[in-house]
């Protein structure tokens, strides 16, 4: 590791001080074994170095630079410059007394000229120093009195460290929890104090062999497994193809949430449809958390699956909204109630039916689906021979059935029943082409229309 020169502002407190008694005098030398220092420190065969450049004595050595014409804002600069130069140890870990540690210096090629200086030893070289004074002490392995064991389940095991001999030495592992069999744990130790491990140890007169020491997990068993879609509680609600599910699970109180796949639009599905259902943890009703996390912290177990298939059954109420749906049994039943509803129309006294026949049916259906607005409607005309003041005539009888459904006992309904033209001042709509002309040809940029018989 490269060291360098700091600047702190006692440094430049100084350097102003050094300005008011430097003066002028031939090349300074400078020799970077008198700034630099290297003390080697610890027990012996596990010596650390305690290194540093001495920044005063570096400027007390280039205090006579010629500077005593030069502004404050100059001397800062080759303060500035003295900032370059690096140093750095080949070996400063593991020491024992006899070892030799080389020191090599760097600096630009230009600082000498930048400072007016000869500065020793040139870039790039150094000098050695020699390890001496380093402590015999005990050597100790405290991982021999450290026991580490492993519990929870494969993929979310959890470590344990116990230390036996009463030591106040602390420690730290590299990974705590969601620990998965052959796993490598790292078991760091620490001084109690959270400074230097070494120099806490040697205060005690002893020396950890291992500051830290690596285990490999193992002996975790595999998780159970659950259900989270075991009776799950789905109610299909509306009309088809505008069907809302609402789902509930058995393990809500648990943490548990269900979800519709973000696809789905929920409030327009049909009879039929199949629908992916997400199970997902929670915190707080709010956040959305780890599925499998939140598992084994609330049932122990892991999920069997995070999703789950579900398709919308019948029966289920549903629109008319395709002609294919009208089969002979639903527009026999339409039909039926179509003329019901004539039957019971006031009439004038007047009027007198001959005959009521069925015409044929339209059939409405929006277009954009999505849009606001009645989704369908069916229109039921009757055919309707009459006499009225003496004189005989035909007209039709309209019937509109707004949002027409089956309801799930199979029985044809509507949102609404209208009868556009009535018989108690007249008699219906005597052609056809008034009544497309205001009902259907008006609506056609809105909706799609299909008649039949």
């Amino acid at each position: 590791m490269k060291c360098t020169m700091k600047k702190p502002l006692l440094l430049i407190a100084m350097l102003a001080i050094i300005l008011t008694i430097s003066g002028c005098g031939s090349k300074t030398k400078i020799d970077m074994q008198e700034c630099i220092h290297v003390e080697p420190y610890g027990a012996n065969g596990y010596g650390k170095t305690n290194d540093w450049i001495d920044e005063e004595m570096l400027l007390v050595l280039v205090q006579t630079v010629e500077m005593d014409d030069e502004s404050l804002v100059a001397a800062l600069e080759k303060l500035d410059l003295l900032t370059q130069i690096e140093y750095e140890l080949d070996k400063t870990e593991k020491l024992s007394n006899g070892d030799k540690i080389t020191v090599t210096v760097t600096y630009p090629d230009s600082l000498e000229d930048a400072l007016d200086a000869d500065i020793s030893p040139k870039s790039g070289s150094g000098w050695t120093v020699e390890v001496s004074g380093l402590q015999d002490v005990h050597v100790y392995d405290i991982f021999q009195d450290i026991d580490v064991t492993f519990s929870g389940f494969n993929g979310y095991g959890k470590i344990d460290v116990q230390v036996n001999n009463g030591t106040p030495i602390g420690y730290t592992s590299s990974q705590g929890e969601s620990l998965s069999n052959g796993d490598i744990v790292t078991v760091t130790l620490t001084a109690p104090d959270g400074g230097d491990l070494l120099n806490y140890c040697l205060n005690d007169g002893f020396m950890v062999e291992h500051e830290s020491k690596e285990f490999t997990v193992s002996g975790l068993e595999e998780a159970p497994v659950i259900d989270l879609f075991e009776n799950i509680d789905i109610t299909v609600e509306g009309c088809s193809p505008y069907l809302r599910l609402s789902i509930r699970g058995k393990y809500e109180d648990d943490g548990i949430g269900y979800e519709l796949d973000e696809t789905v639009r929920n409030g327009e599905l049909s009879i039929g449809d199949t629908v992916m259902i997400h199970a997902y943890g929670m915190n707080g009703w709010i956040a959305q958390v780890d599925l499998a996390e939140k598992c084994m912290e609330k049932l122990n177990s892991l999920p069997a699956a995070e999703t789950y298939s579900y398709t919308i059954p019948k029966p289920q109420e549903y629109y008319l909204m395709e002609q294919a749906q009208l089969t002979e049994d639903i527009l026999t039943k339409a039909i039926a109630e179509a003329r019901d509803h004539f039957d019971a129309e006031g009439k004038a006294e007047e009027l007198s039916i001959q005959e009521v026949s069925y015409h044929g049916y339209y059939l409405q259906t929006i277009k954009d689906t999505y849009g606001y607005g009645d989704h369908s409607r069916l229109y039921i005309l009757h055919k309707v021979e009459y006499t009225l003041d003496g004189r005989s005539g035909t007209a039709y009888n309209v019937v509109r059935f707004m949002n027409p459904y089956m309801d799930q006992e199979d029985t044809f309904r509507a949102e609404s029943t209208e009868i556009p033209y009535g018989w108690i001042w007249d008699s219906g709509v005597a052609e056809l082409y008034d009544f497309e002309q205001e009902f259907i040809v008006s609506e056609k940029s809105d909706y799609s229309v299909v008649t039949g018989k």
